[in-house]
């Protein structure tokens, strides 16, 4: 019983350490805000539904390290029927693209994409971020609209925003109207849009209206050369992935109670043997009956009626008999 009380002992001590020596990361968002953020809304554009583009940086303004979940609210559409998520990334290495497998979660008034970041973030570091994709929202040909809500879901401290207009289109129309229009090499015109301090509580709605008497896209869409070859695209969306199991803490901590259950059931079975053991030993010194038929084979060994070779085996069989 001693035995088993250092054991409980033992593992309660283990786990008070281990909560003690785990680093203390934040899981939530809390510190995080978006530093720079800008969104870009190009309906038909080398797709027939509109394509948007997030793209910004994070920066941990807390003071414990993140490592948890990066999210992001976007309108609600059936994948791949009415729209598809192209990239979900970080950027790495200075401008590379680093696609996470991503979770998408139904908030009623919009989708919820998050993905789990793959490095801590440590206070003052900062998180550049990119994810595109695709949904079917027009409505109407020739004359066409539709409208987009835009809500963050972090403090943003400078949002820019970005509405391209179609080539071949005419009257079009953005509500809110735009702080400038410019037109680039392409010749889009791009109607641009600046804030500043929103928080997760704010909304932005733009309501589009033009004219447009096709439905092709302004631009055909670039196909990698890989990609052509074997028939099928790059951009096809992603399916919702969990990576918790990819999170070191949560390995870390499942290894550890393993090692620790190991170890519980090691002493337990080891300890039951060893009661098991004494209870026999106890049990076969005390009975009368086998205490009397030792003393008879002792006294025929004494008198050299059996060998001591068959004497020890007489007394096993008799323990065994009355063990059993």
């Amino acid at each position: 019983m001693m035995l088993l009380k250092r054991i409980v002992f033992f593992v309660l001590a283990m786990i008070f350490i281990l909560g003690l020596t785990t680093p203390n990361f934040a899981y939530a968002e809390e510190g995080m805000v978006l530093k720079n953020f800008s969104v870009d809304i190009w309906p038909e554009y080398d797709d027939p539904r509109v394509l948007v583009i997030y793209q910004g940086t994070f920066v941990n303004n807390g003071s414990a390290d993140f490592s948890g979940y990066v999210k992001y609210k976007i309108p609600k559409f059936a994948i791949p029927k009415e729209g598809q998520i192209n990239m979900a990334c970080e950027i790495v290495n200075g401008g590379n693209h680093s696609c996470q497998p991503y979770k998408l979660e139904d908030k009623g008034e919009y989708m919820e994409l998050s993905w789990k970041t793959t490095r801590i973030i440590k206070p003052g570091q900062e998180y550049p971020v990119f994810l595109e994709f695709y949904y079917d929202t027009i409505k109407g040909s020739p004359e066409k609209s539709f409208s987009y809500l835009f809500m963050p879901s972090y403090v943003i401290q400078n949002l820019n925003i970005n509405i391209k207009q179609p080539l071949r289109t005419e009257d079009f129309q953005v509500d809110p109207k735009p702080l400038e229009t410019t037109v680039d090499t392409k010749g889009f015109s791009n109607h641009k849009y600046s804030y500043t301090s929103l928080s997760p509580e704010d909304k932005i709605t733009f309501k589009v209206n033009y004219v447009k008497k096709d439905n092709e896209p302004s631009l055909q869409k670039d196909i990698p050369q890989s990609a052509q070859s074997s028939g099928t695209s790059n951009t096809s969306s992603q399916l919702p992935q969990s990576d918790a199991w990819k999170d070191p803490i949560v390995m870390g901590t499942v290894i550890i109670f393993i090692l620790l259950l190991v170890i519980v059931v090691f002493f337990a079975l080891n300890f039951n043997k060893k009661t098991v053991k004494e209870k026999t030993s106890k049990s076969s010194s005390t009975n009368p009956q086998l205490i009397k038929e030792k003393k008879k084979l002792r006294q025929m060994l004494l008198n050299g009626k059996i060998s001591e070779e068959t004497y020890q085996e007489l007394v096993r069989d008799l323990e065994e008999e009355y063990n059993s």
